[in-house]
């Protein structure tokens, strides 16, 4: 199992935008749990495989991205 950490500073509005997702960010190959700790959202990814990892830190960053455009605007 491949493990690896996401931690980054809540603006309020992230756990909204993951709420959605929380509902499929389980798969056969991948996972991952979101915890909120003070000022920060700790992402907790699981995977069986490197390509699985991959796939969903991408979609994980894309939507961090996203966020992150919209509070600039």
């Amino acid at each position: 199992m491949i493990k690896a950490k996401i931690e980054i500073k809540d603006n309020g509005q992230i756990m909204k935008v993951f709420e959605p997702e929380l509902k499929k960010s389980t798969g056969e190959r991948a996972s991952y749990k979101i915890k909120k700790n003070n000022d920060n959202i700790i992402f907790d990814i699981e995977s069986k495989d490197f390509v699985a990892l991959r796939a969903i830190l991408n979609s994980i960053t894309k939507l961090l991205e996203v966020n992150f455009k919209i509070n600039q605007i």
